[in-house]
């Protein structure tokens, strides 16, 4: 396989060594352009077309690309790297950015005759593949008809492709590339975090399709697709989409919340009002709640490191991620989020009311970050269940096994 981990050349490996640095170094100067834009992406609900050109240019939509389709085929930790340094600008960014690639990825993973449909005119931006139990697939004759409507559709805006999930009237799960020039984005995002995301609802009447844009989603979210009858395999073929997509994810949240960390530090030489502390880096209290929670957010950051390097260093190896590592992975989860979730509260006290004013990154931070927090992949109870009963030798009827 061709990728960072096994290219026998040295001077080859060498140099994608150099080139994720530099993604991650790419992604540290676009935090000037994302600061700017943040407010103003709020406020449309969208990304502003010059940071989507950024994000493009420096190679950020295209990381868990393979090669194959003019990816970089892009490790899971700088991955979580450029995330990290995106979100400290703007985590709206950062999320779109994670969203987009996550479904290049399972494009990649699709049927060969979709990947060559959706790759036919080079990379394009998708967004995130939804489901509604109401909308429903039809075969009629050699096509397919599609009807309904699907929510959190995040991306959309500056989406060409996204691939939806769908059932039909037996409930087998289907999945189905299509056009986003044949869907109509319905603004039903009105949340108070991650407004820049774009997560709205996609609907479509009576939308026909070729039986080559639709493919049995079970097999691949169980990770079955012989991708190697077809394809030479390369290191993120053997990602698996919701270890990875955990992953990625939470170095948005993490990003979030060191860009509030560094907030809070920016901020130590003001006052504690209504004390005698000239300077809130003088009190011994501020000190240690700042150090307490410096501390959870390092080991929060470290411990998705370690997450990512074991994607990276099974994938490289050709293989899939065992159930016991995958049942970990929820746990492992879990602890991350109730670190930055403890976190966020004692730097947000350490900030005080100004931190909530409108026109502080503080408050967006802190919305950002709850928002995010709520997605389904990141519910800690549901992630403890899972690794317990994977402990306890219970079987496992909290998910579905092919999204464990």
């Amino acid at each position: 396989m061709a990728t960072a981990g096994t290219m026998k050349l040295a001077d080859v490996e060498i140099s994608v060594r150099d080139y994720e640095l530099g993604l991650i170094e790419k992604a540290k100067a676009l935090r000037p352009l994302l600061e700017r834009s943040a407010a103003a992406q709020e406020a449309k609900g969208e990304l502003n077309q010059e940071v989507i050109d950024a994000l493009g240019a420096m190679g950020a939509l295209k990381m868990c690309l393979p090669r194959r389709w003019g990816g970089s085929c892009t490790t899971a930790e700088t991955m979580v790297e450029v995330a990290i340094e995106l979100a400290k600008g703007d985590p709206s960014t950062a999320w779109v950015m994670s969203i987009i690639n996550s479904v290049i990825w399972l494009a990649s993973r699709i049927p060969p005759a979709t990947q060559r449909l959706i790759f036919a005119n080079g990379v394009p931006r998708m967004c995130a593949p939804v489901f509604s139990p109401t909308a429903r697939i039809e075969k009629r004759g050699d096509k397919y008809t599609i009807t309904g409507k699907l929510g959190y559709g995040s991306a959309s805006h500056h989406a060409e492709w996204t691939i939806i999930k769908i059932s039909d009237d037996s409930g087998a799960l289907y999945g189905v590339a299509v056009p986003m020039s044949q869907m109509r984005i319905e603004r039903t995002w009105r949340v108070a975090g991650m407004k820049a995301t774009g997560s709205d609802t996609l609907a479509f009447e009576d939308l026909v399709v070729d039986k080559e844009q639709v493919f049995n989603l079970t097999e691949l979210y169980g990770g079955t697709i012989d991708i190697a009858k077809e394809f030479k395999p390369e290191m993120t073929d053997y990602f698996q989409s919701w270890p990875m997509l955990r992953t990625k994810m939470l170095g948005v949240l993490i990003g979030t919340v060191e860009g509030l960390l560094e907030y809070v530090v920016a901020q130590s030489d003001r006052p504690i009002v209504r004390t005698k502390y000239a300077r809130r880096a003088d009190s011994t209290v501020f000190q240690a709640r700042l150090g307490e929670a410096a501390a959870k957010i390092a080991f929060a950051h470290a411990m998705t490191k370690v997450m990512a390097r074991k994607l990276d260093e099974i994938a490289s190896a050709g293989r899939l991620l065992s159930s016991s590592d995958r049942a970990q992975f929820r746990g492992q989860t879990s602890v991350i989020s109730e670190l930055l979730v403890y976190s966020v509260e004692v730097l947000m006290n350490l900030a005080g009311s100004s931190g909530y004013m409108e026109n502080s990154p503080a408050q967006r931070y802190w919305r950002d970050f709850s928002v995010g927090m709520r997605h389904g992949i990141f519910n800690q109870d549901i992630n403890y269940e899972v690794f317990g009963a994977y402990m306890l030798g219970v079987e496992l009827d909290v998910v579905d096994p092919e999204i464990l």
